[in-house]
């Protein structure tokens, strides 16, 4: 499962992400202060 831009993009707007699929996204360098990733798929992002 490869990851979803629309999460990613909603992420980065600042929305919580419950449940996204973030695998393997490119995370270095964004705030993500506050929000709430709680079950978000992570395996090889770069945070």
């Amino acid at each position: 499962m490869a990851l979803e831009p629309s999460h990613l993009q909603r992420l980065l707007a600042g929305a919580d992400c419950l449940k996204c699929n973030l695998r393997q996204a490119d995370l270095s360098g964004a705030n993500l202060a506050g929000r709430d990733l709680g079950g978000a798929f992570l395996s090889g992002a770069n945070l």
